[in-house]
């Protein structure tokens, strides 16, 4: 299962943006490459349950605002 949407899109650049990555600095952070990431902002490429888990786990964002734009974007800061 993926998730494909412009408002999804438009949250994942939100976070980036928010957190001060770039797109290469955010990729490494949550562990997928650079070219992926640049692809699934450019809507070329599914934003995936594994990717949204990885940006969860790897940059203390809540997987809910991720997934529907619900709640507090940041849970944490995570020191990585």
């Amino acid at each position: 299962m993926s998730i494909s949407t412009a408002s999804m899109i438009g949250r994942l650049k939100a976070i980036r943006n928010s957190l001060g990555l770039t797109q290469k600095e955010f990729a490494e952070r949550i562990g997928i490459g650079h070219s992926l990431c640049k692809q699934m902002e450019a809507g070329m490429k599914d934003v995936t349950n594994r990717t949204i888990c990885l940006i969860r786990d790897n940059l203390g964002v809540n997987e809910r605002s991720l997934r529907f734009g619900e709640g507090r974007r940041i849970c944490s800061v995570n020191s990585r």
